[in-house]
């Protein structure tokens, strides 16, 4: 009589146990992809951002005297250049990208020379 309960409540110790290992590598593999997107999406924001610059960098070798404070969005590459100011001897250029929720924020610091524009 013994060993039929013996035998039921190790099958279910042993049930339970393979259930809890099994829910733990669920959330684990959860947290990774969320984790991985999160990852690529600070990528994309980033990578925005950096197009942003380039693009106000364009804009100032097509008008040396382009200088803006207030945010202008670039649509096709879901990015802002926040603001281009004159600093001493040199522009700032700041710019965001956001993509998921994710804000990456970069200052890009440049030279106007009569030939172009120089990245310091």
């Amino acid at each position: 009589m013994n060993r039929g309960f013996i035998a039921l409540t190790l099958v279910l110790i042993v049930s339970t146990m393979t259930l809890v290992f099994l829910s733990y590598k669920y959330l684990s593999i959860g947290y990774f992809f969320d984790s991985t997107v999160r990852k690529e999406y600070r990528l994309n924001s980033y990578y925005n951002a950096l197009s942003c610059a380039d693009q106000a960098i364009l804009n100032l070798t097509k008008d040396y005297f382009y200088r803006s404070n207030t945010p202008v969005k670039v649509e096709y590459f879901n990015c802002y250049i926040d603001s281009v100011i004159d600093n001493g001897g040199y522009i700032e250029i700041r710019t965001h990208g956001e993509v998921g929720g994710v804000v990456v924020r970069i200052l890009t610091k440049v030279s106007l020379y009569s030939y172009g524009v120089d990245k310091i």
